[in-house]
């Protein structure tokens, strides 16, 4: 009995051991065994781009491809995972399925179009007799002849006679203010002059005169509200600028905050060293309308070769515009320093506290 026993644990041992190396291979050759990647890019009047990652003789492998249409596809042996199938196959599946449609619908209608041409003879006298009908029908419900609509309009709605003219107030037509014009006397001259504005405007030209004071008095305080409001605003934002601008001066002359900016630098440099492509070709020929451009693109394209390292074929035109050339880059890396970097800026105090704060 104990020797079963034994020999069952020692089944279960051998098992897990052989699971754990198992385990063990998978993660050394998904560490060590290094992913290569080739980028290809040119511009000769059409833009043509391609790139291909491959990892373990090619058992992984993604492909993208850009000309006139992009398409990209990723397969693990012989099984796809991926599949980016372009807008322009897209595009004629549709058209095809629109064509079998309406031929469809055609044919369908050729066919119904046979099938009734002999009804046509029957069709044509049938709406004759239903619009006599209806016609008939519309005069016995309305009770008014069509004929007779004129003569009717004529005597019931003559121009000018709409109906009798309003009364008008003939003690409002004179000229002169009276105290019974304004019986609320609390009323201020701004809600007054809201509440009779047609009628101060109707009684000569003081009542003019005063309403353009008062619309000038209140334009007057609505500039200068706004012109209050827009310096507090100026004011505040200068006093938010000078803060942050005081908080930036702190930060880059503090110590610690320095000591994580050349951390940084140091492991973007390393980053670079481990993609830097092993194989590259990079020509470019370039030149804009104006000069200026030409003289930034230059400048950018200087500091990328003094952080890659990377000899690059330039030649820029500052008379004419033109933009062509072609870049090849090939290289590989491993996956283990991608993950001593990440463990690198992770370890770091200032770094978790900057991501997660």
């Amino acid at each position: 009995m104990l020797g079963v026993c034994l020999l069952i644990l020692k089944i279960i041992g051998i098992v897990l051991l052989a699971l754990l190396l198992l385990l063990l291979l998978v993660l050394g050759l998904l560490l060590f065994v290094p992913v290569r990647y080739k980028i290809y890019a040119s511009y000769y009047n059409e833009l043509k781009f391609s790139a291909s990652l491959t990892w373990l003789l090619r058992l992984l492998r993604i492909n993208a491809k850009f000309d006139k249409e992009f398409s990209y596809e990723g397969k693990i042996a012989f099984f796809k995972f991926l599949d980016g199938t372009s807008e322009e196959d897209v595009s004629k599946e549709e058209e095809n399925s629109t064509v079998k449609d309406a031929s469809g619908k055609a044919s369908s209608a050729k066919a119904k179009k046979e099938k009734n041409v002999f009804d046509d003879d029957f069709e044509d006298d049938e709406p004759n007799e239903n619009a006599g009908k209806a016609g008939e029908e519309e005069q016995s419900s309305t009770g008014v002849k069509t004929e007779h609509f004129d003569e009717f309009y004529n005597e019931e709605f003559r121009e000018g006679e709409l109906g009798p003219e309003p009364d008008i107030d003939e003690s409002r037509k004179t000229d002169d203010f009276g105290e019974d014009d304004f019986e609320d006397e609390d009323l201020d001259e701004e809600d007054l002059a809201d509440k009779d504005l047609d009628y101060l405007l109707s009684r000569g030209p003081i009542g003019k005169v005063r309403r353009i004071l008062i619309i000038l008095v209140r334009k007057l305080k609505r500039i200068l509200s706004l012109i209050a409001d827009s310096l507090r605003k100026v004011k505040g934002a200068k006093e938010k600028l000078f803060k942050k601008i005081n908080h930036i001066k702190e930060l880059v002359t503090d110590e610690e905050n320095k000591e994580f900016l050349a951390f940084i630098i140091q492991r973007l440099k390393e980053l670079l060293k481990l993609l830097k492509p092993k194989k590259y070709k990079i020509d470019l020929h370039f030149g804009f309308e104006d000069p200026s451009t030409t003289g930034k693109i230059l400048m950018y394209l200087s500091v990328i070769y003094g952080l890659t390292g990377l000899d690059m074929k330039i030649n820029p035109d500052f008379e004419e515009e033109v933009k062509e050339g072609e870049i090849l880059l090939k290289g590989s890396f491993q996956l283990i320093f991608l993950v001593i970097i990440a463990v690198k800026l992770f370890l770091n105090k200032k770094f978790k506290e900057l991501v997660f704060k």
